[in-house]
């Protein structure tokens, strides 16, 4: 615009100095000439001024569009660069997420895997603990056996020192027990015999039968050693106990009578005794005394309670008849799988290959809310029914709407038997038993004399179903399976209804039978009883302290031998050491 504003002021410029000069310019025309020349130059000159003008206006605003183009760049350049930042942080930041829960991952696995080696850990240190001690009781039980040894050396040096004056006042003085020994025996011989059996009568005199020879060391017949407090033996299960019932009667008396041969004034130290099988059992009894501080005199008596030089039939006992039935009582809840086992091999053993009738009581303890062990009802029904079709199974099932006791159970199923005479066997789902069993559990039970409590073998984990060091030991604590008469169990007032839970109830039974006198509790090993192996399970919220520590005993106890536990404790090695936890192993298995 100021262009052509220059433009247009220098052509009307032109113009008017173009025009002819007035009547007094022409009268002057050499001033005309200098004005005209003056105004073109002038207007020129203006003209130009304005045009530089424009040119300046023009150079300011490109000046003005470049600067505005520039911020607008900047601004869209500024525009650009925050989203692409943000889309660059977002894909940062998703790629640290996916990283960061890829390592929480790895973590987790890393923890639980040292959770689980820290479990192996600690279950190793509590086993060798467990060995530790052990180990020390052997120890302990070493040292005992070489002090024995030791004393029995030095007293056998000093009956050997002893003059022969001595040893003939000895024989003289086994000779006068020996004669009253016969005057006792002769006394009371009646009580030997039982009362309905013959009275076997011993002959007039007898002589001590010769003693027994061993002709290896292993036929060697081993001491045992008393005093007035404890008994020490290697061959029983305790190495020192207390003596009580029996076993105290028996020392009481041999001191008693050897006390009768020992010199006034002398008092009771020591003792040992043994059973030679053909003599009888023997016992050597020391006495002692300080001599007025000048010594002290030491006396040993030897005194025999002998056997009889002959075999003597006392009694014969009467067999059940072959047609009387046998009722097997069996409390259970749940345990489907272990129920078809045990059907299995009672209908091999006890169905089809005995000759007299059997009669399975099932007493099943659930709640009706209890819908899964009404479902396991349902099954171990279908299970007996199978069985009663197939091999001729009589069984009942008498269902109970309370939690399992198993001494309710056993409780319920023996007064459901109608026979007041008949004979019982009570079992439990995980135990197998013979024929020959059978047999001996018939034979074993005389009504309203005695009751058999069979010691079970109870199998190790993963072993073989035969008797063996390397695959079980004898459950000598075990007191639940019983062979007995319908009336002795209501005579002996049954399990005790208060107890409830696991374990318990048998001992209390057997220990108020035992108290009461009326019946013989005859206990020995059987073979073709078993308890096989399964996994217990010792609930503390459940049972009570006592229950729950025979539980948790039981469960240590029937594991394994002491090299199974030996091979896993090898296997804890090296399951830590492939999990790289060397530095720990050294800690515990040095």
């Amino acid at each position: 615009c100021v262009w052509w504003v220059g433009v247009w002021c220098v052509g009307p410029a032109r113009a008017v100095c173009a025009r002819p000069e007035p009547l007094h310019v022409r009268r002057h025309p050499g001033k005309t000439k200098r004005f005209v020349a003056g105004c073109r130059a002038g207007m020129a000159g203006v003209g130009k001024m304005v045009m530089g003008a424009a040119v300046i206006l023009l150079i300011i605003s490109a000046y003005e569009v470049g600067v505005r183009s520039s911020d607008a760049a900047s601004k869209a350049m500024a525009e650009v660069t925050s989203e692409e930042s943000e889309r660059l942080r977002k894909e940062i930041m998703d790629s640290c997420q996916a990283d960061m829960t890829t390592l929480q991952k790895q973590l987790k696995m890393k923890t639980d895997d040292f959770d689980s080696a820290s479990r192996l850990l600690n279950d190793a240190k509590m086993e060798l603990a467990s060995l530790r001690d052990e180990n020390a009781k052997l120890k302990v039980s070493h040292q005992a056996i070489e002090t024995e040894m030791q004393q029995i050396k030095s007293s056998m040096s000093a009956v050997k020192s002893d003059t022969q004056t001595e040893v003939d006042a000895m024989k003289h003085q086994l000779l006068v027990a020996t004669t009253s020994l016969e005057e006792c025996l002769k006394a009371n011989v009646s009580r030997v015999a039982a009362p309905a059996a013959p009275v076997a009568t011993a002959p007039a005199k007898f002589e001590l039968h010769p003693p027994y020879v061993p002709t290896t060391t292993r036929e060697v017949l081993d001491w045992e050693n008393f005093d007035q407090k404890s008994f020490y033996s290697w061959r029983r299960y305790w190495q020192i106990m207390k003596p009580i019932g029996s076993l105290q009667a028996e020392m009481s008396e041999a001191v008693e009578f050897a006390r009768q041969f020992a010199t006034p004034g002398l008092s009771f130290v020591n003792g040992y005794m043994r059973t030679d099988p053909f003599r009888g059992n023997e016992y050597l009894v020391d006495f002692q005394h300080a001599n007025d501080g000048r010594g002290e005199t030491y006396q040993r008596i030897y005194v025999v309670r002998p056997f009889r030089p002959e075999i003597v039939k006392v009694a014969e006992q009467k067999m059940l008849p072959e047609a009387q039935l046998l009722h097997v009582i069996m409390p259970l809840a749940g345990r489907v799988e272990m129920f078809k086992k045990f059907m299995a091999s009672f209908a091999k053993e006890a169905l089809q290959s005995h000759h007299f009738p059997v009669k399975l009581h099932l007493v099943y303890m659930c709640a009706e809310s209890d819908a899964a062990n009404m479902e396991a009802l349902k099954n171990i029904t279908a299970i007996a029914e199978d069985y009663a079709q197939s091999s001729k199974l009589s069984f009942e099932i008498l269902h109970l709407k309370q939690p399992f006791a198993r001494g309710i159970g056993l409780e319920a199923g023996a007064r459901s038997i109608t026979d007041s005479e008949g004979a019982m066997f009570f079992v439990d789902v995980d135990m197998y038993f013979s024929s020959k069993f059978l047999t001996r559990c018939r034979a074993n039970m005389v009504p309203g004399k005695r009751a058999y409590f069979p010691i079970v073998f109870s199998m190790y984990r993963n072993k073989p179903r035969s008797v063996g060091h390397s695959n079980g030991a004898w459950r000598n604590y075990g007191l639940g399976m019983v062979c007995m008469f319908k009336s002795d169990f209501v005579a002996m007032g049954g399990y005790d209804k208060n107890i409830t839970g696991w374990g318990r109830e048998d001992v209390e039974f057997y220990e108020r039978v035992s108290a009461s006198k009326k019946l013989d509790l005859f206990r020995a090993p059987d073979p073709g009883l078993m308890h096989v192996f399964h996994e217990k399970v010792c609930d503390a919220n459940v049972l009570t302290e006592d229950q729950f520590s025979d539980c948790m005993g039981s469960k240590v106890d029937w594991e394994g031998t002491k090299q199974d536990l030996g091979k896993i404790m090898a296997k804890y090695e090296l399951a830590l050491r492939k999990a790289g936890k060397t530095e720990v192993v050294s800690q515990i298995l040095p």
